[in-house]
């Protein structure tokens, strides 16, 4: 097993002294955990940072909570979580040697407590976070040393949007009941209204107010819009909204992004609807650089920006996720996105075609530039629990995964074998009942999917 060498620096506070650091060095192997405890550090009250370093740059990890420090990245300063403990996964194959620099710098507002616990890195987003920081123009090219080796399955769920009118006590109780039931992810649309469709009109909850409520009463699922219409805000605004629910959700938000097809919408919110995905790439190259720490300036046909910059700095970059299989979109966006994600009616909710599906997401990642090893695939799946139910339409285009629990479970499976990294699920009906149901089902599913 290779080794990796973790150092403890003092690290200079905004007063210029220098702080608390660790006081020992530690080696640790591939595969293994490594736990800071408060025997290695100066002071007992400190927070705490991991990253992964190549060449004299930061690739972060994901961080087990949030707390805050600083640290320099390619001659930048950029704030990040901070984990006081941390796995090193096996899938990493590097041709020269990495360090892993633990700083503890010293704020006496923030102690250790029993809530610190070891968190197990998300491989994928470890192999994107190091592809990210391997760009050319940053670090040399590590894409060959990186392994294809997958991730447990993900599981998540979207949140009640327009199948019936949802009030907040009812849709904070099937949060809670999906975080309790074991839900990976929690979702919310990002829609205005609905209207001329051959159903009643009907409109759902504003989605960022909504995502910053599920912030502050979540504390382990990562969070997400499925996905956000980069039309409906300014592009710097809405990484600026953005960058306010990751911090309240501790760095947990996945930022999903799309470019909006309800015409109905557009007009009623008087809204440009034409030209969507030439708004959205001018938006894109603003949005993307800004949730990873950087100042912008841009001068575009439809969007401006003069040296914008998200203060407070964003805890850890903001990973990004892409919601469409439009060739032109994802040109746009698969170099810089953690995720791309499917609704389930782009492919019948049908394995076999999310596996033809999932391929033509590789080539596309291969056109672009991007190791298809470090894409995390997110499938929408309509999920069928009660043969009642019409919350949702039905049809024979559109076939739901339904059955008793054993049926299910072997349904789901194969959208995990036909690519999926992570599978959200669609429930037909939306309600605690059915969130707890299919949330009994996420052992057996991770399971039969292992």
């Amino acid at each position: 097993m290779a080794e990796h060498t973790v150092r403890g620096e003092g690290y200079p506070t905004a007063g210029g002294a220098t702080t608390g650091y660790v006081s020992k060095s530690h080696s640790i192997a591939i595969g293994s955990s490594l736990t800071v405890s408060s025997a290695d550090v100066a002071s007992s009250a400190v927070t705490s940072m991991n990253t992964l370093r190549r060449g004299g740059g930061a690739m972060w990890m994901k961080p087990m909570r949030p707390d805050f420090c600083r640290a320099t990245a390619a001659g930048r300063s950029a704030a990040t979580s901070a984990p006081i403990a941390c796995s090193v996964v096996s899938d990493l194959k590097l041709h020269t040697t990495t360090s892993v620099d633990t700083r503890t710098p010293v704020d006496s507002g923030r102690t250790f407590g029993p809530s610190w616990q070891p968190y197990r890195l998300d491989a994928l987003q470890l192999r994107y976070q190091m592809w990210r920081a391997s760009r050319p123009g940053t670090h040399s090219r590590i894409l060959a040393s990186m392994s294809t080796i997958g991730e447990p399955l993900r599981i998540g769920i979207q949140l009640p949007e327009v199948e019936r009118v949802v009030r907040w006590p009812e849709l904070l109780t099937i949060v809670r009941a999906a975080e309790e039931s074991g839900f990976d992810s929690i979702w919310v649309g990002d829609h205005l209204l609905y209207r001329n469709d051959g159903r009643p009109e009907r409109g759902p909850h504003e989605c960022w107010a909504t995502l910053a409520a599920l912030a502050a009463v979540t504390t382990r699922v990562e969070i997400g819009p499925l996905v956000a219409c980069a039309s409906f805000h300014p592009p710097a605004v809405l990484a600026k909204q953005a960058a306010a629910v990751h911090e309240i959700s501790g760095g947990r938000l996945m930022f999903g992004l799309g470019a909006g097809w309800n015409k109905a919408e557009y007009e009623a919110f008087g809204l440009p609807y034409e030209k969507r995905i030439s708004r959205f790439e001018e938006a894109f190259a603003i949005i993307a650089p800004l949730v990873r720490g950087e100042r912008v300036t841009y001068s575009g046909e439809y969007f401006s920006v003069e040296d914008a910059v998200l203060l407070p700095t964003p805890l850890s970059p903001i990973p990004l996720m892409i919601g469409s299989n439009g060739p032109r979109m994802l040109s746009i966006t698969l170099r810089d996105v953690a995720s791309w994600n499917t609704w389930y009616d782009s492919y019948g909710n049908s394995p076999e075609r999310l596996a033809a599906l999932n391929r033509e997401i590789s080539a596309a990642a291969v056109t672009a530039g991007r190791d298809p090893a470090t894409l995390r695939r997110s499938a929408c799946v309509l999920v069928r629990t009660d043969p009642t139910s019409t919350e949702r339409p039905l049809g024979a285009e559109l076939p739901p995964v339904q059955g008793d629990a054993a049926e299910i479970v072997q349904q789901l499976a194969t959208f995990a074998a036909a690519g999926a990294d992570e599978i959200i699920v669609i429930a037909n009906p939306i309600n605690e009942r059915s969130v707890r149901e299919i949330g009994a089902l996420l052992p057996s599913l991770r399971a039969a999917s292992a």
